[in-house]
């Protein structure tokens, strides 16, 4: 169990770091996933109490959550009213499984971390806020995750090239084009954006799903390296260490409250439970 908890800490510290180098917040959504099996690997007490289906689930949707977002610099979304139906039974579907997910995370003590016994009374109304809240976002994910593992690649041009960017509770940064008199709106990480902004013309490798999404990897799109990419690369990558730094941080002084030790000692143990040495 302590292999599985260090791969939810690692996933973890992988989807803190991607939400900042890349600027979608998306990625944070694999923390509903990692920190129940966290928890059920060091916070849990009854090495019984080990739900093998919430594990699955866990590691399911975590992988889901990275697939449909890994690799992606600019993607295209096409219209959902095409598949209305389809998303209100992929919805009912995932909300039936995530109330069973978060019940079990709930009333099993997974996610009990500061706050056990108001979780444990309302462990049935906190599912349920939580599957039908995760369930909202969890749509999106198994489409994408589904249009792109049956995509094929095709060449692809646009012209009239201009940056759009949003500001505010949830950032919009896209690129917006004409192929053909049909104008095609793609959304971009950061460093796309920062690096195509300026471009009135791309022409690049798509990979076109089944459901009509359009993705293009950042490889295919930067194929030649130059001093600006290096410069904006080693900047968003400089800020995603320095938020995981943050959240390592931030974990070790709370551990250092509720432990009373000192930070050397709260270390120590901290590394003799992740790697099973204290067992």
């Amino acid at each position: 169990m302590a292999f599985l908890g260090l791969i939810s800490i690692l996933l973890s510290f992988y989807a803190v770091f991607s939400a900042s180098f890349t600027g979608r917040k998306k990625y944070l959504f694999i923390l509903f996933w990692t920190i129940p099996v966290i928890g059920m690997a060091y916070i849990n007490t009854n090495k019984n109490n080990i739900n093998g289906i919430v594990v699955i689930i866990s590691f399911v949707m975590a992988f889901l959550t990275a697939y449909s977002l890994f690799n992606t610099a600019l993607w295209y979304k096409p219209a959902e009213n095409k598949y209305k139906i389809s998303r209100t039974a992929v919805f009912l579907a995932q909300a039936i499984i995530l109330f069973y997910y978060f019940y079990q995370c709930a009333s099993q003590g997974y996610i009990s971390f500061f706050a056990e016994d108001f979780i444990a009374k309302n462990s049935v109304f906190i599912a349920l806020a939580l599957a039908v809240f995760c369930a909202v976002f969890s749509v999106p994910v198994v489409f994408t995750a589904i249009d792109r593992y049956f995509s094929q690649s095709q060449k692809f041009i646009i012209i009239k090239c201009s940056p759009v960017r949003k500001n505010g509770i949830i950032k919009v940064r896209g690129i917006k084009g004409v192929q053909n008199g049909i104008d095609y709106f793609f959304y971009a990480d950061k460093r796309a954006f920062f690096l195509l902004r300026n471009e009135k013309r791309i022409i690049t490798q798509v990979r076109k799903g089944v459901l009509g999404g359009m993705y293009v990897s950042p490889k295919v799109l930067f194929k030649e390296t130059g001093r600006r990419k290096k410069r904006i690369t080693k900047r968003l990558a400089k800020r995603a260490s320095v938020m995981v730094l943050f959240l390592i941080l931030a974990v070790l002084f709370v551990l250092r409250i509720k432990m009373n030790m000192d930070f050397s000692s709260v270390i120590a143990e901290t590394l003799k439970t992740i790697t099973g040495l204290k067992r």
